[in-house]
């Protein structure tokens, strides 16, 4: 039996979210090598990594990292190094597939997988178990960069997997539910949930987001209904939450689910939200959402800026549609939390009060205010290399949080300006969006609309007007 432990670092900023890339490689290595023993050690829940590899004594060690929690998977790697010397250290993520070469050189992991890692880790996982685990087979696998006698090999690039269908439901039974049922803003509001994926990449290009480069593939409509009806019936769950990047990308996708939702009488059990785009988002299809469970939108509006919004989103949405895609979703009855960011590259002061004019002008219910950060892999990133605002090799607690990030993306706006404006905003939406009164408001209509919510919704509700 090969031991696997799959270690996910941490939370920074106080954000996190379930561990679906290692849930998802535990689940499609188990279907493919019954004598892998998984386990999942998630800093998220406040795991004590150490310990608890300690007391597992694994075999291999994988480590999934975004650039934010690279710091905290370089100590991981330091402590495995000390105390299991003779331990592969495998680390994946966005940030890996696209500075491999880099997280190798500066780190102490031995493999780095490139792109998406089932696969590859199932390759890895079959090397060790036939001793075959060295250099010349390593140099045949596909996805992956690795040391070898101080120079950094970086192999073929392995395809993506057309039919994500064939990929199992990511392994919950490794994962701490309990804890995850009670976040979210579902778990907030009283009404245990957990998230899930269903689909990979984005058609769409937007010059702060990180997405690594790969094509838009997503769960068919069954696919998606039965993961989401497993989980109601094995968690006992009263909402779900989606984190694919844009939700109905595919329209038609978007509709077959909610209809069987409908027809399968699963949306009087739930309720449900997601991320999307103003811009693909009609009245007929958020009627439809709301008929099937859905109470939520996250929408990124990004800014109130006509000219830096067409900066960050390509030319692809405008102001005017972030308004109708508002109104739209107050018309039929599905909350909003809306997305927003100031300190972009070139922004002025009258930029930064158009956004907030928007904000507070339109009914948005829930309001995230962030100061843009250059991510690695982002035109914001190459951009401020090129002007000279970062060098491109700052240690990556720099780009720590989006509240407060050191690395600075605007040009033309003190930092310390943006972060004083950011913080005196912040201020007003709480005080808007999030008084006793309102809270007071908007609880009692939902545990009115809901009646699933009057036992946690009353508990929290209370909790929230102390």
């Amino acid at each position: 039996m090969i031991k696997i432990a799959l270690v996910s670092p941490g939370k920074f900023s106080g954000y996190f979210v379930t561990p679906f890339g290692l849930g998802y490689i535990a689940s499609y290595v188990r279907k493919h090598e019954k004598e892998a023993n998984f386990k999942i050690i998630d800093g998220n829940t406040n795991d004590d990594v150490e310990h608890e590899l300690k007391k597992f004594k694994p075999d291999m060690i994988g480590i999934a990292a975004t650039t934010p929690v690279l710091p905290l998977a370089y100590e991981i790697a330091k402590f495995c190094k000390e105390n299991f010397p003779e331990v592969t250290l495998i680390i994946g993520g966005a940030h890996v597939t696209i500075l491999p070469e880099r997280t190798l050189k500066e780190s102490l992991f031995d493999i780095a997988v490139i792109g998406e890692g089932e696969e590859t880790f199932r390759d890895l996982v079959d090397l060790y178990k036939n001793e075959r685990l060295n250099h010349n087979n390593l140099k045949k696998t596909k996805g992956i960069a690795f040391k070898n006698n101080g120079k950094i090999i970086i192999t073929e690039k392995r395809p993506f997997k057309r039919n994500i269908d064939e990929i199992p439901f990511p392994a919950r039974d490794l994962m701490n539910i309990e804890f995850y049922k009670k976040e979210g803003i579902f778990g907030k509001w009283g009404a245990p949930s957990l998230g899930l994926i269903s689909s990979r990449g984005c058609p769409y290009k937007c010059s702060f987001c990180a997405n690594t480069p790969q094509p838009y593939r997503f769960h068919s409509a069954n696919y998606t209904f039965s993961e989401m009806e497993n989980l109601v019936e094995k968690y006992k769950l009263k909402g779900l939450a989606f984190f694919d990047d844009t939700f109905t990308a595919n329209r038609q996708r978007v509709v077959d689910l909610c209809q069987k939702l409908i027809d399968s009488k699963l949306n009087e059990k739930i309720i449900w939200s997601c991320l999307s785009r103003v811009d693909r988002v009609d009245k007929e299809l958020l009627q439809l959402m709301k008929k099937s469970g859905c109470v939520l939108i996250k929408f990124g509006f990004e800014s109130g800026s006509p000219r830096i919004l067409s900066l960050l989103k390509k030319n692809t949405t405008t102001v005017e549609m972030n308004k109708r895609a508002i109104q739209l979703s107050k018309e039929v009855g599905i909350k909003i939390l809306g997305y927003f960011m100031i300190g972009s590259p070139t922004e002025t002061l009258d930029d930064v009060k158009m956004t907030e004019k928007f904000i507070f002008d339109n009914p948005i219910d829930y309001t995230n205010l962030f100061i843009t950060t250059p991510y690695p892999g982002t035109e914001i990133w190459d951009y401020c290399i090129e002007k000279g605002m970062i060098t491109g090799n700052e240690p990556w607690d720099t780009l720590l949080g989006h509240d407060n990030p050191k690395a600075y993306a605007c040009d033309t706006i003190p930092r310390d300006l943006i972060l004083k404006i950011h913080k005196e905003l912040n201020w007003r939406i709480i005080r808007r969006n999030y008084s006793k009164l309102e809270l007071l408001v908007r609880s009692l209509r939902d545990l009115r609309r809901t009646s699933f919510y009057l036992k946690g919704g009353l508990l929290s509700l209370i909790k929230k007007i102390r």
